[in-house]
């Protein structure tokens, strides 16, 4: 009886098909710049704060997101590109030190163009027992153990082995570590930073905390996995309407099949669709793959600061425009002026504000607003809130919701707010 249900089940779990989970995922190409900046500003109760690290992956090109050119946003950072073909952002020197008076933007900006999410299909084929399964040196790396992961831990290894016990082949493994992690798992909030092994005695937890069990359940069986970060930008502006929106999710490398693509907080229920890129919604792009090598680790976010202790002290948004590629250098230059951390805006900005594309100037003014000059802020203010009634299509609270408080204030006394 035991051997006829299970042949049912396997049957289900074969029977996949082509038919889209997220039909916004299969919609058609946009090119364009996309922004991703970081915010930071001192408190009210400091007057500096010490700034003495930051990084954060930057991007990454998958087969539905290319990447063009990545450039950082202010000379106060650098982007830098691994031997595995991604990005990551950091600070280009040892110790910043923000004051009240103007707060720090650190940030890349990038052409990119999305495509389609295609769907893979997947078979009986790729369901090959995970004992003969043969990963070659290229994929070692995302075998080995993390600090959050503790794939080799005794804990991780009795579960590991009880969810083999019942489902010994790679497809079925990975269905029954997802059904696991949801069946331990609400989505919540949960103490921070944690491992894997904290996991399993927790019952809350967010996409990182899914995507981490998951993880180091999968690499403790020899299934090779990697995180992979999105971030929401949409067309009203920078801001996310009810706090900071992005995504984790992770990438399976499944021999036969490659890599294909496991949702975080959403259960997977057979027979399901693989997708090469992510199970993401239209607006979302890829900031980076996190990925891990030997003796090595790059982490996927670095935040050493001091008197920035205050909630929410580093906020990071995006903001995608539909101008041309050939402009992505043009406007990061004047950017780059704007945000120069040791160097004051000057009047000239304006005037190459005005030379660039319409779409980027309401952005362009908005950064110009945290400049230190009284004479500067209020005419970036003031230009910032013209070029939004020229641009019917953005929403003034979407800026609001990621501005510094000094850059909110001196919105409001433009707007009268």
């Amino acid at each position: 009886m035991r051997t006829f249900v299970a042949a049912i089940v396997f049957t289900q779990l074969m029977a996949w098909t082509c038919r889209p989970l997220y039909a916004a995922d299969l919609k058609g190409e946009l090119k364009g710049v996309l922004f991703w900046f970081y915010t930071l500003e001192v408190n009210d109760e400091k007057t500096k704060g010490n700034v003495l690290g930051f990084k954060q992956t930057a991007g990454a090109s998958l087969p539905h997101h290319e990447i063009h050119e990545i450039l950082p946003l202010s000379p106060q950072s650098s982007v830098t590109q691994d031997e595995d073909g991604n990005w990551f952002l950091d600070t280009s020197r040892e110790r910043i030190v923000v004051t009240k008076d103007r707060p720090l933007f650190l940030g890349q900006v990038l052409s990119i163009t999305k495509q389609g999410n295609m769907p893979k299909r997947l078979s009986a084929r790729h369901n090959i027992p995970l004992k003969t399964m043969r990963i070659s040196d290229e994929f070692q790396k995302y075998l080995v153990d993390r600090k959050d992961l503790l794939i080799n831990d005794s804990a991780i290894a009795t579960v590991r082995n009880r969810l083999m016990a019942s489902s010994p082949r790679v497809l079925d493994y990975v269905v029954a570590v997802d059904r696991y992690v949801h069946e331990q798992l609400d989505y919540g909030i949960c103490q921070r930073p944690n491992t894997a092994v904290d996991l399993l005695s927790f019952s809350k937890g967010r996409c990182g905390e899914y995507a981490k069990l998951k993880q180091s359940l999968l690499r403790s069986a020899g299934i090779p996995t990697r995180d992979v970060y999105a971030t929401r930008t949409d067309s009203y502006g920078p801001g996310i309407e009810g706090g900071d929106d992005s995504q984790v999710w992770l990438q399976v490398y499944v021999p036969r099949a490659g890599w294909i693509a496991v949702p975080s907080t959403r259960q997977l229920k057979p027979p399901f669709l693989a997708f090469q890129g992510g199970y993401h919604p239209e607006g979302y792009y890829v900031r980076a793959l996190d990925l891990y090598k030997h003796e090595e680790e790059i982490q996927r976010k670095l935040y050493t600061y001091n008197a920035l202790q205050r909630s929410g002290g580093i906020r990071g948004n995006g903001m995608v425009l539909r101008v041309p590629h050939g402009e992505l250098g043009r406007i990061q230059a004047v950017i780059s002026r704007t945000l120069d951390y040791d160097k004051a805006p000057d009047e000239s900005l304006f005037e190459e504000i005005s030379r660039l594309p319409a779409q980027a100037r309401p952005l362009l003014y908005w950064f110009l607003i945290s400049a230190p000059d009284p004479s500067i802020y209020q005419k970036a203010a003031t230009e910032f809130v013209q070029s939004l009634k020229r641009h019917r299509e953005l929403r003034l609270e979407s800026f609001l919701a990621v501005s510094p408080t000094l850059v909110s204030q001196r919105i409001a006394e433009v707007t009268g707010g």
